[in-house]
């Protein structure tokens, strides 16, 4: 993620479990707080998974927050889902 004054640009990668790359992402977002910047990025990526057809994967993210979110499946019953 990286941030000007008015625009944020996020992305992602995906690979197989011995690192070669399948495919990634990037694109620019309106700037916001962190952590609604880093929640779109996991959101887009995951729209991207689906699209693509990948149905098992493992997420990397550093954002305690965000993480603890979603394993206790706080963004179905939050305004996470607004994202």
């Amino acid at each position: 993620m990286s941030t000007n004054d008015s625009n944020a640009s996020i992305g992602g990668v995906f690979r197989y479990h011995d690192v070669n790359s399948l495919c990634g992402y990037s694109m620019t977002i309106s700037r916001d707080t962190i952590f609604k910047i880093e929640t779109r990025s996991v959101l887009e990526g995951l729209c991207v998974a689906w699209e693509k057809n990948f149905r098992k994967i493992e997420l990397e993210c550093d954002n305690t927050l965000l993480v603890e979110s979603l394993l206790a499946g706080g963004a179905a019953n939050s305004k996470l889902t607004e994202l």
